[in-house]
């Protein structure tokens, strides 16, 4: 059965629909407006339909008394709600869809007062967070989950909450370590998302390098997700296993590709057409052949050629000649009957 597909902005994001293809910002703009924009104009000129956001603020998310360490690293990764505005309207200006993970039940408001199109669920409030996945089933606005972390009825329970909602939604399959190693991918697990929930899947890919991503699309991936850095050398949680923007624009290069191969049914090109016809297999006369002898296995041979009458014309059928055709050459199309 054909999945529906979600509705993002003006794409449909689906089987039998283009990829979409997410290059997660995260935190690697460091704290910076303008690097932040840098970031969306290379996932603009590498292809990406949207970029993401993590909507992380320190105060939202830890109990007083929490370790220092933390406090320090959340303020040099949080996205400014302050920046929000400027941010998705660039982005929208660029052309590629923003949206962003909402990780506490205020941010939730931030995010609707821009409008965004969709949302994305982190793996850690797939897990844990069932109050933020109802919010944001109730904006009615499609949402992906991630489901690193996450067993079957933690999964579950997050397709039920958007069902009973009647909102959309679509899963990606992820390990969440990073960078993951090859032997713990197990990309066969989105396969078993999406018939298991019925709902489009996709794939967050925290590998390093590209080939996973078309691997998942050629096994139906509707979704890709990426991180993307300026450099991988800058200072930041994400940077070191993140694409830059070249890897990201060949990645996306390959997925196309790899759409393109996979095609949705057979088509004969046209210049398969032209060869076809220089090789497919003519009637020739085994030896001199009299009019109204009829063909058999013993007065003909079946030659490659683009002359005369097909070998497939004359199968299964029992005919004759209406003209007589010398030994050697081709029975040409018209000297044939039925007997």
């Amino acid at each position: 059965m054909k999945l529906k597909p979600l509705k993002i902005g003006r794409r449909l994001v689906g089987e039998g629909h283009p990829c979409f293809i997410i290059a997660e910002i995260g935190s690697n703009h460091d704290q910076k407006l303008s690097q932040a924009k840098r970031l969306i104009d290379a996932a603009a000129a590498a292809g990406a339909d949207a970029v993401k956001f993590q909507s992380l603020q320190f105060s939202e998310l830890y109990p007083p008394g929490a370790p220092e360490r933390m406090r320090r690293l959340y303020e040099q990764i949080k996205l400014d709600y302050g920046w929000y505005p400027e941010l998705f309207a660039y982005a929208r200006k660029r052309g590629v869809e923003p949206f962003s993970c909402p990780t506490s039940l205020e941010s939730i408001a931030h995010l609707e007062r821009q409008k965004v199109a969709l949302y994305k669920i982190a793996s850690p409030q797939t897990l844990a967070f069932p109050q933020l996945i109802d919010a944001v089933a109730a904006t009615g606005k499609p949402a992906i989950f991630s489901t690193g972390y996450c067993d079957d009825a933690r999964i579950a329970r997050a397709a039920r909450i958007f069902r009973r909602r009647g909102t959309p939604f679509a899963f990606l399959h992820c390990n969440s370590q990073y960078p993951a190693e090859p032997r713990v991918v197990g990309l066969r697990q989105m396969l078993a998302l999406r018939d298991r929930h019925q709902a489009p899947a996709g794939f967050s890919d925290h590998t390093m390098g590209a080939h996973f991503a078309s691997v998942a699309v050629a096994l139906g991936a509707c979704i890709i997700e990426k991180h993307l850095t300026l450099d991988r050398r800058l200072k930041g949680p994400d940077h070191g296993f993140a694409m830059e923007p070249g890897e990201f624009a060949e990645m996306t290069r390959q997925v196309r590709e790899t759409e393109l191969g996979l095609g949705l049914k057979k088509i004969v090109t046209p210049a398969e057409r032209s060869l076809g016809r220089t090789m497919r297999m003519a009637v020739y006369a085994a030896r001199d052949l009299r009019k109204g002898e009829r063909l058999t296995p013993d007065t003909v041979r079946y030659l490659r050629s683009a002359k005369g009458v097909s070998a497939e014309d004359v199968f299964g059928r029992t005919l004759r000649l209406k003209r007589a055709v010398r030994a050697g050459r081709p029975v040409p199309t018209g000297a044939l009957e039925p007997r």
